[in-house]
């Protein structure tokens, strides 16, 4: 897998996600191809109701934002199931279109003998499949892989000794390093460290120092947390969830193979499907295997810079 785009040492990617998506697909050879598709229509399929059938395009499912329909040469107003409220109702001059499953709903249907044509783009796997699988390798990262940061947004506060955490702590993975303070808070005055305090709970820091410091103050945390989103991740990782996803992905797909190789069929049509659903399942799961092993390589203490807190006796608390 080549470099990837952005900074190749120290800081996260900061890739966004499409950037994610291209890397799988790029990696199952999923390039998408934009495909076209007309049929003449026969005046009563297609309407918003129970006793009508939708137009389907053939080979679902569908890139997202990728569709174009047209009627009798007249561009429609296309509309996305799963980007619309579970009750929208197209009206004449629009279309919903259902990417998983390739299904056409017009406002008016169009009158027999119109050419309805489609334009879209088939692909093996969404968008959104695609994200998923990426955030399920993300989260299947081990306790040990994360990184470390300073939040310097806490300030002291009047008769306040428990103060709310940042959204970094709700990961009750989530570790305070170090806590300091700079009282008050000017270029020329440095940071002190703090030896009172404590984690109440996972959102809570109690520091029972807080009424020593001005309210013009501010506290200084170093914290650890595992990684909330793929851009936060360092270039060394990068390669991670995607095999990860390329993995699940296949495992997915061998799945659909194999439930439609259970229908009757004539010939040698189910042994072929058999025999790649198999593949997919062997090469799903040498990836897999690839990601445990990269994975369990970056064995490490949580956060390079943590470092035990003393413990004070009683009297001086």
């Amino acid at each position: 897998m080549p470099l990837p785009p952005g900074p190749q040492i120290g800081s996260e990617t900061g890739l966004d996600e499409a950037q994610w998506i291209l890397e799988v697909r790029d990696a199952m050879h999923d390039y998408p191809l934009a495909t076209v598709e007309s049929t003449s229509a026969d005046g009563t399929s297609g309407a918003p109701t129970a006793s009508s059938l939708p137009y389907r395009a053939t080979r679902p499912p569908i890139l997202d934002n990728t569709v174009l329909v047209s009627v009798a040469g007249s561009a429609q107003a296309v509309h996305y199931v799963d980007q619309e409220v579970a009750s929208f109702t197209p009206v004449a001059g629009q279309v919903l279109v259902n990417l998983d499953t390739g299904e056409f709903t017009f406002g008016t249907v169009p009158t027999a003998g119109q050419l309805v044509a489609i334009k879209y783009t088939p692909v093996y796997w969404r968008d959104r499949t695609i994200l998923t699988a990426l955030a399920d390798g993300l989260r299947r990262l081990p306790g040990w892989v994360g990184k470390t940061g300073i939040d310097e947004t806490v300030r002291p506060q009047i008769n306040v000794w428990d103060y709310q955490l940042p959204s970094w702590s709700s990961d009750p993975r989530s570790l305070i390093l170090n806590l300091e303070v700079k009282d008050v808070d000017t270029p020329v005055i440095d940071y002190d460290p703090v030896r009172r305090w404590e984690r109440v709970g996972t959102t809570i820091l109690r520091i029972g120092t807080s009424q020593y410091y001005s309210p013009a103050g501010r506290f200084r945390i170093t914290y650890w947390t595992p990684y909330f989103r793929l851009a936060d991740m360092e270039p060394h990782l990068f390669h991670l969830p995607i095999t990860y996803a390329a993995g699940m992905l296949l495992l997915k797909r061998a799945g659909v193979l194999m439930r439609a190789d259970s229908m009757p069929a004539s010939g040698d049509g189910a042994q072929a499907g058999t025999t790649r659903a198999q593949v997919m399942v062997d090469l799903a799961k040498t990836l897999l295997g690839e990601y445990k092993e990269a994975r369990d390589d970056l064995k490490r203490v949580p956060g390079p810079g943590r470092r035990m807190r003393i413990v004070y006796p009683s009297y001086e608390r």
